[in-house]
């Protein structure tokens, strides 16, 4: 008795359109919060941008920002656009289980220090990270305000990253 292998080439691809399905829908859950929290434009921007900055002001709170981040004369400017680990920075920064979401923080308690600036071409996007780097900012230039959150969950790796980096030392 001979037997097709057609049976054997379906089994395989409905496998596969499974496997593929699964992987979709773990990649979603993964990272959907982060997504709607970063918007369309941005979580594209920290995901794929050639471009990132660090920039660095001593202690700023949202008033001090006056609502315009881009006034700010931030005295530490440093391109990590070739950095080692950035990938690993984007990736925790879009991964949903490094935030402790719930209601957003009062970012005008915050002082902010660190600013991430995702850039290609006219698009960016700025990250706000507090001093010690568990607090995240994501700064709205529509209506100039700050939403921010804990990013607890990576502080550590933030403090180590931004150490390995040579950054100044992280307060704690």
């Amino acid at each position: 008795m001979q037997q097709s292998g057609t049976k054997l080439v379906l089994a395989l691809v409905g496998l596969a359109f499974l496997l593929g399905l699964t992987s979709w829908w773990y990649r979603y859950e993964a990272a959907h919060r982060a997504s709607q929290f970063w918007g369309p434009e941005a979580s594209r921007l920290i995901a794929e941008s050639k471009g990132l900055q660090v920039w660095e002001e001593g202690a700023l709170t949202v008033s001090a920002l006056h609502l315009n981040i881009m006034s700010i004369d931030f005295h530490e400017v440093q391109d990590l656009s070739h950095a080692r680990g950035q990938a690993h920075l984007r990736h925790a920064l879009m991964s949903d289980r490094n935030y402790v979401w719930g209601e957003p923080l009062d970012s005008a308690a915050i002082e902010w220090r660190w600013c991430l600036r995702f850039h290609e071409g006219e698009r960016q996007v700025q990250v706000l990270l507090s001093g010690n780097l568990s607090e995240i900012g994501k700064y709205e230039p529509t209506n100039q305000s700050v939403i921010a959150f804990s990013c607890e969950p990576m502080t550590a790796s933030l403090q180590q990253y931004f150490g390995a980096l040579g950054l100044a030392e992280i307060a704690n």
